[in-house]
């Protein structure tokens, strides 16, 4: 499998696994729920991109996240790990995380 068809896959799984899974912080949860909050959110994955021989998959985390009490990598690997169940024909393919603060 090329890596540009692995990055289709990632992309399409991991966007659909994210929201399906709810990992972002519930409503009830925000501080402050206006027009610049509507991002806060525990993981999300932003995109993901062939560079240097891998897919580079970018999740973000947002303000409302306490780094002391999330895992943010641990979190985002196993969605990778999801992803490579189920879809076997990426497992070998090279994944590449990358974590960032979403910044409004």
């Amino acid at each position: 499998m090329d890596l540009d068809t692995a990055d289709g896959i990632a992309a399409r799984f991991l966007f659909d696994y994210v929201a399906q899974n709810k990992h972002f912080t519930p409503d009830a949860d925000l501080q402050n729920p206006d027009a610049e909050d509507f991002e806060l959110h525990v993981l999300i994955f932003a995109w993901s991109v062939v560079k240097d021989g891998k897919v580079v998959t970018d999740f973000r985390y947002g303000r409302s996240v306490d780094l002391d009490q999330h895992d943010v990598q641990a979190h985002a690997e196993a969605c990778i790990a999801a992803m490579k169940q189920a879809h076997p024909e990426v497992h070998n393919i090279p994944f590449e995380i990358q974590i960032s603060k979403d910044e409004p």
